[in-house]
């Protein structure tokens, strides 16, 4: 769902969580609230609500962090990668 936020250049609110904070930048394409935190959910949802020109940053910046990242054929040759090289370590 992150992804297809930024894709269609919306602001994110999300919690800082694995595979999430590699995606979303705080301040630069959304903000972060704390999970089991609704106040800090709502806090920040007033805030974009109450703040234009940051609501229209985040949702500008949106397209520019998607291209950042890498390609799903990108991550896994890096997966891929990763295990060769931790199946030949190991083999020694």
């Amino acid at each position: 769902m992150i992804l297809e936020a930024m894709a269609y250049d919306l602001p994110i609110i999300t919690t800082p969580v694995f595979g999430i904070i590699e995606q979303v930048r705080p301040g630069i394409n959304g903000l972060f609230y704390t999970p089991d935190r609704p106040e800090e959910l709502a806090a920040a949802l007033n805030t974009l609500l109450e703040d234009r020109s940051l609501r229209d940053l985040l949702a500008e910046n949106a397209k520019y962090v998607l291209e950042s990242l890498n390609t799903f054929a990108e991550m896994t040759q890096g997966y891929g990668q990763i295990f060769r090289e931790a199946y030949f370590t190991n083999k020694k």
